[in-house]
């Protein structure tokens, strides 16, 4: 029996130095699936470990830390709630001041003669961008996009700042079916064409910047939940603004999308901190 592990063993080991000489990338590639297998392992003993040492644990002790972490994060969540409503009231007062701006000359100095929707930008995280919708000049809803990045990954970038022509999209894709299914009042997606480097924008619903795909989404409050940016009430603000743009082209007339960056309200207001969260 020992002679027979003891062939098999030079056998093992003259594969190896045949392989080394001959084909490398294989001694490599088993090389890289073993030190893989071991970090399997090594994980599978400390989850063993660490589910042994629950056992011993007091089911007192536990509760204990669980009530303790919760009690923690409701306060968290409870200031970041009070941070919002602030910064809501804030908004609420500026909006008349930024509906005077855009409907001065300086802003209106070209002679179109559509319907004018404006998205002003005021706050970026790192993951989403919140901003104010306006119409012709006065305050409709707000806004919700991807973040700001330098280099564009798909699906988790806002479109650049801009003006783009707003018309439906007359394609029968798979998500304007699933809301023509969902919405009985809903025949195409608005679309923004000719955004550089992007195709599909919508304007669309949803609550989270995992829900826009780069595209911009319509609602009607704004607040966070589990430490992100959210915006709530989107169905309703969607149909709402959907059904009046839907009139406007239906009548064959031009509609354009205005979107100004964060800098635009910094640079135009005089307490620009009330509306720029760092």
């Amino acid at each position: 029996m020992k002679r027979i592990l003891f062939l098999l063993l030079v056998a093992l080991v003259t594969l190896g130095v045949l392989l080394f000489i001959f084909n490398p990338e294989v001694i490599e590639k088993v090389w890289l699936w073993l030190i893989g297998l071991a970090g399997v392992i090594v994980t599978l003993i400390k989850k063993g470990i660490d589910w042994a040492k629950g056992l011993f644990n007091k089911p007192d002790e536990q509760k204990d830390s669980k009530t303790e972490d919760n009690k923690e994060y409701t306060q968290q969540l409870a200031v970041l709630k009070k941070s919002w409503q602030s910064e809501k009231s804030k908004l609420t007062a500026r909006i008349s001041e930024l509906e005077s701006k855009l409907l001065s000359p300086q802003e209106v100095p070209d002679d179109f003669e559509g319907t004018t929707i404006t998205l002003l930008r005021y706050v970026d995280d790192g993951d989403t961008t919140l901003g104010l919708l306006f119409y012709n000049g006065k305050f409709y809803c707000y806004t919700l996009e991807d973040t700001f990045r330098e280099t564009k990954i798909a699906g988790q970038t806002r479109i650049p700042k801009g003006t783009y022509k707003l018309g439906f999209n007359k394609s029968l894709t798979g998500l304007t079916q699933k809301y023509r299914d969902k919405y009985p009042w809903f025949e195409y997606h608005l679309h923004l064409k000719n955004v550089p480097d992007y195709e599909g924008i919508y304007i669309h619903v949803g609550n989270y910047h995992k829900d826009t795909d780069g595209c911009i989404l319509l609602a009607d409050g704004i607040g966070a939940k589990d430490s992100q940016l959210m915006v709530t009430h989107s169905q309703q603000a969607y149909k709402r603004f959907y059904l009046q743009i839907k009139k406007v082209l239906d009548r064959e007339e031009q509609v354009r999308i205005c979107i100004k960056d964060e800098t635009w309200i910094a640079s135009i207001t005089k307490h620009s901190e009330a509306l720029i969260i760092d």
